[in-house]
């Protein structure tokens, strides 16, 4: 168990290794859309089970498993407001070594842009009077295309215990109204696998040199890192003809995701931000994480429910396996007090 005790401490001392940045929290928060179904059913919970290509997967986990497979998913967000797409393949390349590679897009149309509508009316007391002109409306999109390449190396420790590293380089292109940005970050991941309980503690830290977007030469955009833990157990049980896997994902150990909620003070209307990290309530590391829990029934049948305290956002979802898993169908849903988020994905293994 000292090793067990040595991960989980990783989590205390990474505030000495990243670099203290006031940048804006949500610089690179599009990126938590780049997903598939599987892991956004589980809340994002899947932090140490998660093997793909995407951009909120743990790299280290690319060496913890010898499937190959591609993966591709469409998401709606919003009743459709704006959609993202991702397209993820990962590989084992030899002896306890991976990759993944994925390339994801988010499109958002139909944005009024409402600049130059203003004219002057004479008539209105016989002085000029701004009124506008509706029919100047311009329609305009946003998008953003981020590729992500990713490797990990599993190692042995002992029999039945691995420890697994790994990094991934991902670069990004934002377009907004007139506009274009160019980013690069990099992760760092690493997890700790006991065979025989079926237990594994997963690190990930994002944006480790923070993420630089480049606007022009005037200005430059910087996100902050973020460090999540995450606990997973899987067991095979047969009485009950399945897998089981448990999750569960801190929220941002470093307190760098943004505002969390709005506090009020006594009875006046005035409201501020808030913005809770771990190290100002202990209960944060419980009450603002994310819980998943998937049963898998005879390898065909995929049951997911996931629950992100920090937003309390319920998700839930399915997938279906074809030809012994070699063709995979997988659905979630994201509720929301706006409005629901559905994706649909593909996966093919060989």
């Amino acid at each position: 168990m000292r090793l067990a005790y040595s991960f989980i401490a990783l989590q205390f001392l990474v505030r000495g290794v990243l670099p203290a940045t006031g940048g804006d929290p949500y610089s690179n928060t599009n990126r938590s859309l780049f997903v598939l179904p599987s892991f956004s059913a589980l809340a994002g919970s899947a932090l140490a089970h998660s093997y793909d290509g995407s951009a909120m997967s743990n790299p280290a986990n690319l060496s913890l498993d010898s499937s190959r497979e591609i993966s591709v998913s469409y998401a709606g967000h919003y009743l459709n407001t704006f959609s993202s797409s991702v397209i993820s393949y990962a590989t084992p390349i030899g002896r306890g070594s991976g990759i993944g590679v994925s390339l994801a897009y988010l499109h958002l149309p139909d944005i009024e842009d409402t600049r130059g509508l203003e004219t002057e009316d004479v008539l209105h007391d016989s002085l000029p009077w701004p009124v506008y002109d509706n029919t100047r409306i311009r329609m305009e999109s946003m998008s953003e295309v981020m590729v992500n390449v990713a490797y990990g190396r599993a190692f042995d420790l002992r029999p039945g215990i691995k420890l697994a590293v790994g990094g991934a380089v991902h670069a990004l292109r934002r377009r907004l109204i007139e506009v274009m940005g160019y980013g690069i970050g990099l992760d760092l991941g690493t997890t700790l696998e006991f065979e025989r309980p079926g237990i594994r503690f997963s690190l990930l830290m994002e944006d480790v040199t923070t993420n630089y977007l480049y606007w022009n030469s005037k200005y430059k955009d910087f996100g902050p890192p973020h460090v999540r833990l995450g606990i997973g157990w899987r067991r095979e049980l047969p009485y009950i003809y399945g897998k089981l896997t448990l999750s569960y994902r801190t929220p941002d150990l470093l307190g760098n995701e943004g505002v969390t909620g709005v506090e009020v003070h006594g009875t006046e209307r005035d409201t501020e931000p808030v913005s809770e990290s771990f190290t100002q309530s202990r209960g944060a590391l419980l009450f603002r994480g994310g819980y998943g829990l998937e049963y898998v029934v005879s390898e065909v049948l995929a049951l997911r429910v996931g629950y992100d305290i920090g937003i309390m956002r319920p998700s839930f979802g399915g997938g279906l396996n074809l030809f012994s898993r070699a063709l995979s169908f997988d659905f979630s849903y994201l509720m929301s007090d706006l409005a629901g988020t559905y994706q649909v994905g593909a996966t093919w293994r060989w």
